[in-house]
């Protein structure tokens, strides 16, 4: 009896064995290989068909199953890495998308490169002279949170960028020019900040004073977190208490150029912890992405996830405007208190799957009225196809994520 059992464990157990072997071997991903490569549609919108080891479809799907074996894989579509809009004037701007500085000339009706090697945060002065936050990141993956970056400056409209060597051995996070000669950096992370002041355009330089709450936060492309309007009064936006959706924001204000800074309103759930006489008007929802702020008083905030909000004293009370946060909205580019450029819309690609297409709903918008209405101007497919620019690819089997660049 005991040898009958044996041979009954040793047929279960060669079983076993044998029903795992078949599933590894079923399972194998079905992605493709470089010798069933992929091809791509051309700007018309129209798919190929895409062959990989054991299916013939039209592509790009957003699922492709593999009905023999029950695999799944996901394929999308994302814009390379892009940073802010710089206008410097209703017609002149600068944008970067993907190492790819382009230049507009007709108020972002259309785009010409520039140069290319460079993932930028743009800070044009006038436009030839200009100063840029180079951000090293990985341009084959679609997002980007990155401190790791340094100050260039260009003298020839963005064509040569040069290295600032007085930052060449610090992290710099944001910047702000008042005219070619009187600029800010600051540098560090957060806890251990530093905001630099030149007069001179960068022979010399001081250190200011940094308010508590100020340093880095998100995406290091899209802040902007300091706005002077002169050489002596200046704003920063403040945080801490980072939570799902929701941040605790603090609005402080210098006039003596940075040696004092006051608080003008904060988020009322601080509980007057930082000044019990601020105002606690600022909202717990959204991220603090970035500030601009004019002579008069006037001053806008951007909150990713929370919209756009406009003060007109000084940054004590803020209302909301129109056109609500999305995922990804940098701050607005204000070349004055009314007129604005900003590219946005949902960072993810949706496909279209009656034309067999993939397209995106990011788009280039001008506001006349200070950020209450806005109209399109231009959208991201046209301008990158204009300059040649790749997409990101990314596939997915559920388990392992690959990515890389195609020309739409």
């Amino acid at each position: 009896m005991s040898n009958y059992i044996r041979k009954i464990k040793i047929a279960i157990m060669v079983l076993i064995i044998a029903v795992i072997t078949s599933s590894c071997n079923s399972s194998q991903s079905i992605l493709p290989t470089a010798s069933t490569a992929s091809t791509f549609s051309t700007y018309s919108g129209k798919s190929t068909e895409y062959t990989d080891n054991t299916t013939t479809n039209y592509y790009p799907p957003d699922k492709k199953t593999d009905t023999k074996n029950s695999n799944t894989i996901s394929v999308s579509y994302y814009p390379p890495v892009y940073s802010n809009l710089d206008f410097i004037s209703k017609d002149i701007g600068y944008f970067c998308i993907g190492k790819n500085l382009l230049k507009s000339i007709d108020g972002g009706k259309s785009w010409e490169k520039v140069s290319s090697g460079k993932q930028l945060q743009l800070f044009f002065i006038t436009d030839k002279i200009g100063y840029a936050l180079e951000v090293f990141a990985d341009q084959t993956y679609p997002l980007v949170n990155s401190y790791n970056s340094t100050l260039v400056t260009t003298n020839d409209g963005g064509v040569n960028w040069n290295l600032v060597k007085f930052f060449s051995d610090k992290l710099v996070f944001d910047f702000f020019a008042i005219d070619q000669s009187i600029f800010f950096v600051a540098t560090g992370i957060y806890g251990s900040v530093h905001i630099y002041k030149t007069e001179d355009s960068g022979k010399s330089y001081s250190e200011i004073n940094v308010p508590e709450r100020f340093g880095p936060s998100g995406n290091a492309l899209d802040k902007n977190e300091m706005s002077f309007v002169s050489d002596t009064e200046g704003y920063i936006i403040g945080y801490a208490n980072v939570g799902a959706g929701s941040q605790l924001k603090v609005m402080y204000h210098t006039i003596d150029g940075g040696k004092n800074w006051e608080i003008q309103s904060q988020t009322d759930h601080w509980g007057g912890i930082e000044n019990e006489k601020a105002i606690g008007n600022l909202p717990i929802g959204g991220y603090a992405y970035g500030i601009k702020f004019f002579e008069n008083g006037t001053g806008y905030l951007n909150l990713a996830r929370g919209g756009i909000f406009k003060t007109n004293d000084s940054g004590v009370t803020f209302n909301a405007q129109a056109f609500d946060g999305v995922y990804t909205n940098p701050l607005p580019c204000f070349i004055n208190e009314q007129e604005a450029y900003v590219i946005r819309g949902d960072f993810y690609q949706e496909f279209n799957q009656t034309q067999e297409s993939f397209k995106s709903n990011i788009y280039v918008y001008y506001s006349s009225d200070g950020a209450k209405t806005w109209q399109t101007i231009s959208w991201l497919d046209d301008i990158m196809h204009s300059a040649k620019i790749p997409w990101i690819e990314s596939i997915s089997d559920g388990t392992n994520t690959t990515y890389k660049s195609i020309i739409k």
